[in-house]
């Protein structure tokens, strides 16, 4: 164990092993943890009705149940994007608690889909599931963590960070670099936890990753259970869905070699936990810098320690050809590649520009621009994300490309088609103006024409521009905006799509 750089770069606090840092989703299984201990003394089953602790749910078509929101299959939107259709996009300085969360979920009036038919990953599930431990134990989920686990297991800097305003010693500050290479700090205002929001060392987590091989807090059948991966309605694993979701845990192999692993990534903070039980070997990567390639340099360090155990000896396709070397490539090629893409399955868009006279992928149009490495002619490398990722640039007969792009398994291969540029007149625009209305997030969203371009104000707040994606389909950089028309063809609807939070319907004022 050792750390790197600093905590905070105001006093050049360096980084140790007792720095505390915001570990964000790695925090879920603690709250799953919680509730096993609630469930081995009998106070709940996982195939409860989460209504017989948080009735102020909607009583849906079919029942959800503790276990569906461990497994992310309970089919209700994340709440973050629901916060950000409402016009939230700064969660750093944006003042949420998980009270003003059931609020909104309690509005839902649809689910993306039936209950354990699908599967979706989803911060809601777990701060459902962080009230019914409050519920059902009379304590706060900081409160019941520290006596049952934290205290226990010596894990003294440890705790849910449920005040903002507490004081926390060895604390590092969350940071993000600009595209010129400056640091800014990026913190939250947020009093949100059991989804994220624990606080610890690497110190403490390695006495919990012992208790893990060597349990003395809960036992043996609790830790198997936490590492097995719910099922569908169907009897089939999620690996569909690109998820295999244990408790708050991911199951998977890398290599070949059996891995529980899970990331956590919110404002300035990454980490990062990777276990091979065979070995009993954990990675725990914690860092204070939102760009850091977490999974990446947790999956380096298992091939250094691993590397005579592997049975597959060479490195996954992608990992592979990401440490191809590079080659040169002439501006005036690269031009042909520029433009935006769409993966219409999963509502991502990539845009393609060119900076200082390279390739750069702008994701669902972040702030963060990811460099692209020639490799071949048309294949490049990126390695800014959570992942290495190879984008290849496939010839259409039209003389156009598309994007196919090529992430680590599970997650295979993702494809974008080049959207074309749509020409279209103030008549067209003219049919999508004025004032909607979703009563699930008490929002209006309202349409104007501006410069020849159909802006959107959420709530009457900054307006925006919005992309033609193709006929009644627009797209601001983070919403897919879908318009629906009568039997008169009269524009009288439009439904809205993120990643997280698909189907919210707006009704015309």
């Amino acid at each position: 164990k050792k750390g790197y750089g600093m905590a905070n770069l105001d006093y050049d606090i360096p980084i140790t092993p007792q720095t505390v840092f915001r570990i964000a989703s790695v925090s879920k299984q603690f709250t799953t943890f919680s509730v096993m201990l609630l469930v081995k003394e009998g106070k709940i089953h996982l195939d409860d009705d989460i209504r017989k602790y948080v009735p102020e749910m909607p009583d849906y078509e079919k029942i959800i149940t503790i276990r569906h929101l461990i497994h992310h299959t309970s089919g209700i939107r994340d709440c973050y994007e629901l916060f950000y259709l409402k016009g939230y996009t700064n969660f750093g300085m944006d003042f949420l608690t998980n009270k003003i969360i059931i609020d909104i979920l309690s509005q839902q009036k649809v689910l993306m889909f039936l209950p354990g038919k699908g599967c979706s990953y989803t911060n809601s599930g777990y701060i459902l599931l962080t009230i019914i431990i409050e519920r059902v134990s009379g304590k706060k989920l900081r409160q019941f963590t520290e006596e049952f686990i934290f205290k226990p297991l010596g894990m003294a800097h440890t705790h849910f960070q449920d005040d903002r305003t507490i004081i926390v010693k060895n604390r590092a500050t969350g940071y993000s670099q600009a595209f010129d290479g400056t640091y800014k700090i990026n913190e939250t205002n947020f009093h949100i936890v059991g989804d994220g929001g624990l606080f610890t060392t690497i110190d403490d987590f390695q006495l919990w990753e012992k208790n893990f091989y060597y349990p003395t807090v809960g036992d043996r059948k609790i830790f198997e259970q936490m590492i097995t991966p719910g099922l569908l309605n169907n009897g089939n694993g999620a690996q569909e869905f690109g998820l295999d979701s244990a408790f708050g845990l991911f199951i998977g192999e890398y290599r070949g070699l059996k891995k529980i692993s899970h990331g956590g990534a919110w404002v300035g903070f990454r980490s990062y936990m990777l276990r091979f039980p065979k070995y009993k070997l954990s990675i725990i990567l914690f860092s204070n810098l939102a760009q850091l390639l977490r999974t990446e340099l947790s999956r380096r360090i298992a091939d250094i320690y691993l590397k005579d155990e592997f049975p597959k000896k060479e490195l996954e396709t992608v990992e592979k050809m990401s440490k191809l070397p590079t080659i040169e490539t002439d501006e005036s090629e690269l031009q042909k590649f520029v433009g935006f893409y769409h993966d219409e399955k999963n509502g991502v868009i990539i845009e393609i520009l060119i900076k200082n006279h390279n390739l750069h992928a702008v994701i669902n149009e972040s702030t963060y621009k990811l460099k692209l490495d020639a490799i071949e002619k048309s294949k490049f490398k990126s390695l800014g994300g959570d992942f290495p990722a190879i984008y290849e640039f496939q010839p259409l007969s039209d003389d156009g490309f598309k994007i196919v792009r090529f992430l680590p398994e599970p997650y295979g291969k993702e494809t974008f088609n080049k959207l074309e540029k749509f020409e279209y007149s103030n008549e067209l625009l003219k049919e999508y103006i004025g004032k909607y209305y979703s009563d699930e997030i008490d929002c209006y969203y309202t349409y104007q024409i501006e410069d020849y371009r159909l802006k959107l104000s959420i709530n009457e707040k900054n307006p925006i521009s919005l992309f033609l994606v193709k006929n009644d389909i627009f797209w601001d950089g983070y919403h897919m905006i879908t318009f629906k028309r009568d039997h008169e063809k009269q524009v009288t609807e439009f439904i809205v799509n993120m990643w997280l939070a698909k189907g919210v319907q707006f009704t015309r004022e």
